[in-house]
């Protein structure tokens, strides 16, 4: 079965070839939907879980190879609002106490539930951290409130803190973030022995939809103020959950009445940005947009484009029923753009370049 979802994101833009991709129908009868609006991290119902992981230098006979994770833990995924304690041990006493020729073989990490029972087993080394979801403001990445603190006690009984904070992180899935470490000597192989804590993001994807494709068709329409539309197509997809990249082929309009030293000006642009689409057992679909509109000003006698400036058009999150059309207008571009050479040099008011001009970006998504 196949749904159709539309979305427009407007920006400005200038005018340019037209190409003919036919168009989804309807197109200029679609109005403003009263459909929810969402951050585009939160747009999405999907729990993430915060792993923490106690990693070792991989070593053989004193030639590094690498670290490797020895021991991760986490709890059930958060959502925006969640929060869970974790929690580490490292190390053993010896006669009551520790030093760093000990080393720490032995290690535990646990969440929740767990902690009781491992903080009934005292060690030289213990870490807690506290974290909460909370929303993100970029795009592909999520955050969390940490407060971590980490405790030693080189004699049974004598614990004191030597190293925590409280913060806001933001990671990207499957990129880790580096909390502790803890520096020790090397080992009778030769290997370092020193170990650290860091921590990583994983989605919790619904596995009911992991395998459904969703496809992508893009169009890039640039209405011109005598009302005419032209416009540029591609085509993406990517499974459930996953985000897309889309780039749409470059567009040199006709820019005759902008001169700089007897050379006409012309305006490069290339619309781009990413997609990512998560269906919802609701029947619903959690749609995440990224946009940039890329505008490059140069001379229309130049091969490549020389300057440089672009217009993002932002990040952008819906909750939106099978078939439902969207619509979002942007500012336009704001700024000035400056071009010099031996005789002469212009500057470029963009809104006032670009007036009269408008573009659209419409997306519709078939679900495999």
């Amino acid at each position: 079965m196949r749904h159709a979802v539309m979305l427009f994101v407007g920006a400005l833009s200038l005018g340019c070839t037209a190409v003919d991709p036919e168009l989804p129908e309807a197109l200029d009868d679609a109005v403003p939907s009263p459909a929810e609006s969402i951050p585009p991290l939160d747009v999405d119902g999907t729990p993430v879980e915060l792993h923490v992981r106690f990693v070792r230098q991989g070593c053989v006979d004193g030639v590094h190879i690498g670290s490797r994770g020895s021991l991760e833990a986490w709890d059930d995924g958060l959502f925006i609002g969640g929060s869970h304690r974790m929690f580490l041990r490292a190390g053993e006493f010896v006669d009551g106490r520790w030093s760093p020729s000990q080393f720490l073989e032995t290690a535990a990490v646990t969440s929740n539930d767990g902690i009781e029972r491992l903080r009934n087993e005292p060690a030289p080394h213990e870490w807690t951290i506290d974290v909460t979801r909370v929303a993100s403001v970029r795009p592909r990445e999520y955050a969390f409130d940490i407060a971590w603190r980490h405790v030693l006690a080189e004699r049974v009984g004598h614990p004191r803190q030597i190293a925590g904070d409280a913060r806001r992180i933001s990671l990207a899935e499957g990129d880790s973030l580096l909390l502790d470490r803890v520096a020790l000597p090397l080992g009778p192989d030769g290997c370092d022995r020193s170990v650290s804590i860091d921590l990583r993001a994983v989605p919790q994807e619904n596995e009911v939809f992991a395998d459904r494709m969703l496809v992508y068709d893009v169009w890039f329409v640039h209405t011109q103020p005598d009302g005419t539309t032209i416009d540029r197509h591609t085509s993406v997809s990517a499974l459930h959950g996953k985000t897309v990249d889309f780039r749409m082929p470059t567009m040199r309009p006709d820019q005759a009445s902008l001169m700089l030293d007897d050379d006409p000006l012309q305006l490069v642009i290339t619309p781009k940005g990413t997609l990512r689409g998560r269906l919802r057992d609701d029947g619903q679909i959690d749609l995440a947009v990224e946009a940039k509109v890329e505008q490059l000003m140069t001379f229309a006698s130049e091969v490549e484009p020389r300057g440089a400036g672009s217009t993002s058009a932002g990040s952008h999150g819906y909750r939106i029923s099978p078939g439902q059309t969207l619509r979002l207008d942007l500012s336009p571009p704001r700024g000035h753009w400056t071009r010099t050479t031996a005789t002469a040099t212009q500057t470029i008011d963009l809104a006032e370049a670009l007036a009269g001009h408008s573009d659209a970006l419409v997306v519709t998504v078939d679900v495999e």
